[in-house]
């Protein structure tokens, strides 16, 4: 009779999906260039690819195709300068098995700086100690974190927190300056704000403290007296921010 041949052919059965991980290099909010980081892996691997769109978009962007399995490590670098609102981030694995998987990511864009500006008080205006200064302007932005308020001389070797907070504020009241607390000169109202996608914005005013000249007072000689030899001479001075004192004479007319 006719001879039988037997032959066995092992087949590996696979029905494992990949792992399909991917997030954000940082937070839910997104500027600029962003790293996405996670893992594509799979024992068949074959390949993975990302795409995003952004709102307003027409369609997906293709932002990478991975042909390595990538764990725990940074799979692509996405651009979203020109892009603002809800985004998502999808990445697809397969293998070659047929088996898929698939993850999505939502990341909200915002790549506008903090809108802040001082209206009061007005550039290099003179105050006196008799009140304090009320700081009031803007801060905005639609994913505000907070803002702060300081006030500091010229090298900033005084530097006095005057206000700050999480809430927009709208031609309000950002900080008070108590004048009292400043010796006489030049200082900067600093205000800034930064928002959850990390971008910062500053608004700076030059304002003087200044309470008036010194006063002086002369009471010894008297007006008008003749006088000869040594002669002590009495008075008084007096200034809260006082510097130097010069006694000067010199003939009369």
């Amino acid at each position: 009779g006719a001879a039988v041949v037997a032959r066995s052919i092992p087949i590996e059965v696979d029905t494992t999906p990949p792992t399909a991980i991917v997030t954000p290099h940082s937070s839910e909010f997104a500027r600029g260039v962003i790293d996405l980081n996670g893992t594509a892996v799979d024992r068949n691997f074959q390949e993975a690819s990302i795409t995003a769109r952004a709102e307003g978009d027409d369609r997906d962007e293709n932002v990478s195709r991975i042909l390595s399995p990538l764990s725990g490590t940074r799979l692509a670098s996405w651009n979203t300068l020109g892009r603002r609102g809800l985004a998502r981030v999808e990445m697809r694995v397969s293998d070659f098995a047929g088996n898929t998987s698939s993850t999505t990511l939502a990341v909200r864009i915002d790549n506008d700086a903090p809108d802040v500006d001082i209206d009061e008080p007005r550039e290099g205006g003179e105050f006196g100690v008799d009140a304090p200064i009320t700081v009031r302007g803007v801060v905005y932005d639609a994913h505000l974190a907070s803002y702060s308020a300081i006030v500091r001389n010229s090298n900033s070797s005084v530097v006095i927190p005057v206000g700050g907070g999480t809430n927009n504020i709208l031609g309000e009241v950002l900080g008070t300056i108590p004048t009292g607390l400043l010796p006489d000169g030049t200082y900067f109202i600093d205000v800034s704000a930064g928002d959850r996608a990390g971008s910062t914005a500053l608004s700076r005013r030059r304002f003087v403290v200044f309470r008036g000249d010194p006063v002086v007072a002369l009471t010894s000689p008297s007006e008008g007296a003749n006088i000869t030899g040594v002669v002590p001479v009495l008075g008084s001075v007096s200034d809260t921010d006082l510097d130097f004192v010069r006694v000067e004479y010199g003939p009369g007319s």
